[in-house]
């Protein structure tokens, strides 16, 4: 028995909620550093239609659409930083509701935090200098060869366990 989070390789729920994204009016915030954060949580920068996922910045005005709402947000900027959110149709573009703040949440839900990928390559490269000896993997010559050079690679996947 185990939880979905380790089935599916999820974070604890406190690793996703540390990456949102706070906008309210009155932020002083360059489009260029959201625009990043946004990157940072997986979405992708277009600049032709916006479709879920993905955020746009023509100008000072900066488009999110966020996968789990229906309709995308508009954040308006100036020189002081942010100026108006706004809730707008997909389609028409047309503002549907202002709002004095927005949290935007990552794209994913299987955001990972920077040091767990650091962590796993160390523990797979000690894992693999312990297999050398292990009668039960039967790993000797050319194949203990491959798998210690694999372990260099930070996204080797292992099948053999003992």
């Amino acid at each position: 028995m185990s939880s979905v989070s380790c089935i599916y390789g999820l974070n604890p729920p406190e690793t996703f909620l540390e990456y949102h994204v706070r906008v309210h009016v009155g932020q002083e915030i360059e489009t260029s550093d959201l625009l990043r954060e946004l990157i940072t949580l997986q979405y992708k920068r277009t600049t032709v239609d916006l479709s879920r996922g993905e955020c746009r910045l023509r100008g000072e005005v900066l488009d999110v659409w966020m996968p789990s709402r229906d309709d995308p947000l508009r954040i308006q900027f100036d020189f002081d930083g942010v100026t108006k959110v706004q809730v707008c149709d997909p389609v028409t573009w047309e503002v549907l509701d202002t709002l004095d703040e927005a949290w935007i949440h990552p794209k994913e839900f299987f955001m990972t935090s920077p040091e767990r990928p650091r962590s796993r390559v160390g523990f797979h490269r000690r894992r693999s200098y312990d297999v050398q000896g292990c009668p039960a993997c039967h790993v000797k010559g050319e194949n203990w060869r491959r798998l210690r050079i694999s372990t260099t690679h930070p996204m080797t996947i292992w099948k053999c366990w003992s």
